[in-house]
């Protein structure tokens, strides 16, 4: 039974952590700022570049919020301590890792270093 359940990638990590690793960034600096810094990055090819910053959308699609996921690190850089840094490298590298079409001892150890 186990084979018929599978994890919903966009639902729990896209919606689920993703939603909670933007709303954690309140804690150190507020919307103005992060918007400041999504609006300032330069746009790059096949990701959309959010010219009004993030705070403003009220619906994200699931290739938005996989682009958001894409910029977020950069947007941090210079704004948190370091140490959340290092969390939310650890998370998004988990993010990135869980998503290989299969899974073997080499990449649940990689999953396993993300989060360590």
């Amino acid at each position: 039974i186990h084979l018929s359940i599978t994890p919903d990638i966009f639902h729990q990590l896209y919606q689920g952590m993703i939603k909670h690793m933007v709303t954690w960034c309140a804690s150190f600096m507020d919307d103005a700022e992060l918007d400041h810094c999504v609006h300032m990055l330069p746009p790059c090819f096949g990701l959309c570049h959010f010219k009004g910053g993030w705070s403003r959308l009220s619906q994200i699609s699931g290739k938005e919020r996989k682009d958001m996921v894409s910029i977020l690190l950069g947007c941090l850089v210079g704004k948190v301590p370091s140490e959340v840094l290092v969390c939310y490298r650890a998370l998004l590298d988990f993010i990135y890792i869980v998503q290989y079409p299969t899974h073997d001892d080499k990449s649940l150890q990689y999953l396993e270093d993300a989060l360590t």
